[in-house]
């Protein structure tokens, strides 16, 4: 069970000004989160900072504060031997905080930069992105505003994060996951959509039911309302046998229609019709009822695509009942150092090394610094958390027998930030990505898409957008039936030999296979 989420009522930022403590102290406090600790499993823990409200300075040292873990019945100190015993002080002022340290020798940064002498930070900027403190090259340390109560979960609906907007977003997921309603999920590419909506499914009434998602952009135009409402046997050339649609096979749990942007045109109406009446028609059979709850995810602008005459206006409508928008990273960037624990040590648990993200011996430099976490919170992560995983993926397969975790320095270029992302036919919006590149990384991955854009840190739309364009790069749906035929039949009806001959990935191709009716032709 997750534990009470704070934040339960978004901040009145406005209300939070310099020279206005009263305000920015009416609800919340003064907080230091822990972020990074040589032991692994302290990361997340809080210390209330309540004695600033009477005019007390705090100190940070190895001694103290006390920090509490959620559901923990004591706190602990920092207590690592190398955070010095000598303090940085902190204490409140009209303006916000000072950050003082007590000896000029003292080994300490703020958002990254030395600490030599007295520094403020301001009432909007706890509010805010807070503060970020490193002290001894191995503790980091998070200076923020926090409701007086118990430290969040770490982790909550499926999502890791402790940043008010994350809090914020498990609050809401909670809330709506009861509805029947539709809900549109947007944000940028990689910020965790499908993990929103697997957590409204698993928070719902319908989560014993199927849980079963579809990326709109990968489904052939031609396919899309077969795929959708399925089919009976003889309904067209290749339907070979009746097929249940995706939304017969959800009946009675959830689909998630991913890239839902993409949905050809022509089929927009019978899925309009299958939200409002709760009945498809498959083609070349009669209509029938069907219980599903629809979410729907998107990266792009869909109220510019109602305007470009790409997208239905009355669709947008049902489908936007209720709305959940997914921040990047660039803001929430206190997670990230979270978030890459919790990467790495998935990583690292396969690789039977997770012993390196709990407490070295002694003076033992740690095995994850601070200095990698403060290179890693400056780079842009425009691809978000899924970028991030790939980052933490790399950093596991290189290091796991070395001293210390490095951070890859070969790091792809990516698309720069938007919100929201440039729609597909946008010529700007794969200017980063080079045919050479993305041919390079899919045969890397087998020609898996989804594998590939981890790598490349680019939009779906973006890598398929070049595909099409390309003369030597196709994908699965693609293919014509005499193409499939005659590569299977040279190796023997094996899909992966196939695929690697075809240069597609061996999952698009039994799909195509499939609806090309050659699917006994696979072995």
């Amino acid at each position: 069970m997750d534990g009470p989420d704070l934040f339960s009522t978004t901040m009145d930022v406005s209300t939070i000004n310099d020279g206005d403590a009263a305000a920015a102290t009416a609800r919340l406090r003064p907080t230091l989160t822990l972020l990074h600790h040589p032991n692994g499993r302290r990361v997340g823990a809080r210390a209330p900072l309540d004695d600033l409200s009477g005019g007390h300075p705090v100190g940070v040292s190895r001694t103290g504060p006390l920090f509490v873990n959620p559901g923990a019945e004591r706190g602990l100190p920092p207590g690592h031997p190398r955070i010095s015993r000598r303090p940085l002080w902190i204490q409140q002022d009209g303006a916000g905080l000072t950050l003082t340290p007590s000896d000029p020798s003292l080994r300490a940064r703020v958002d990254g930069e030395p600490l030599l002498g007295p520094r403020k930070v301001p009432w909007a900027q706890l509010s805010g992105q807070g503060a970020f403190i490193e002290l001894g090259g191995c503790a980091l340390f998070w200076l923020h505003l926090a409701e007086p109560d118990a430290a969040p979960p770490l982790k909550g609906c499926g999502l890791v994060g402790l940043t008010p907007a994350m809090l914020h977003l498990r609050q809401e997921i909670r809330q709506l996951a009861e509805s029947e309603a539709p809900v549109l999920i947007r944000g940028e590419t990689g910020v965790g959509k499908e993990l929103v909506a697997r957590a409204l499914h698993g928070h719902s009434r319908r989560r014993d039911g199927p849980w079963l998602a579809v990326n709109m952009a990968a489904l052939p135009p031609s396919m899309a309302a077969a795929e959708l409402f399925g089919h009976a046997a003889g309904a067209f050339t290749g339907a070979v046998s009746a097929r249940p649609g995706w939304l017969a096979k959800a009946h009675g749990g959830t689909l998630l229609l991913d890239e839902v942007g993409d949905t050809p045109l022509d089929v927009q109406p019978q899925l309009l019709r299958a939200l409002d009446q709760g009945e498809i028609q498959p083609i070349g059979a009669a209509p029938r009822r069907v219980s599903v709850r629809v979410l729907a995810a998107t990266d792009v602008d869909l109220d510019a695509l109602v305007g470009e005459g790409r997208f239905r206006a009355s669709l947008l409508h049902r489908l936007s009942a209720l709305e959940l928008r997914v921040p990047p990273l660039r803001e929430r960037r206190a997670d990230i150092p979270l978030l890459l624990h919790h990467f790495l040590r998935e990583q690292l648990e396969d690789l039977g090394a997770d012993h390196l993200l709990d407490a070295p011996p002694s003076r033992e430099r740690p095995w994850l610094g601070v200095e990698l976490l403060r290179e890693l919170m400056a780079r842009p992560l425009t691809g978000n958390v899924r970028q991030l995983r790939g980052l933490a993926c790399r950093i596991a397969a290189v290091s796991h027998n070395a001293a210390s975790a490095t951070l890859p320095r070969t790091e792809p270029p990516t698309e720069p930030p938007t919100q929201p992302r440039a729609h597909r036919d946008s010529p700007s919006a794969d200017a980063p990505l080079t045919e050479a590149r993305a041919r390079a990384a899919l045969a890397r991955h087998d020609w898996r898409i989804s594998d590939a854009l981890e790598e490349l840190g680019v939009a779906r739309n973006t890598l398929v957008r070049l595909i099409d364009r390309s003369d030597t790069l196709r994908l699965a749906r693609d293919l014509d039936a005499e193409t499939v035929r005659a590569a299977l039949r040279r190796c023997g009806g094996d899909a992966q030999a196939a695929a690697r001959d075809l240069e597609v990935s061996a999952r698009g191709l039994r799909l195509r296979a499939a609806a090309l009716g050659l699917a006994s032709e696979v072995t």
